[in-house]
């Protein structure tokens, strides 16, 4: 079973997906749409929504 969450705001939303037996993975979104973070990676993004950086916490 697949379990969500929906955002919880529109400037920065957070949601959670989780399969049977696996960790929930966490995802997050800037004001602009933007994900900004999926698990352990996160993203930055410049004045333009124009991909910055993607790597690892």
């Amino acid at each position: 079973m697949t379990t969500q969450t929906e955002p919880v705001t529109a400037t920065a939303s957070i949601a959670t997906s989780a399969k049977d037996g696996t960790a929930p993975t966490s995802y997050e979104w800037d004001a602009a749409g933007n994900r900004t973070k999926a698990g352990a990676t996160t993203a930055t993004f410049d004045a333009r929504d124009r991909p910055l950086t993607e790597g690892s916490c």
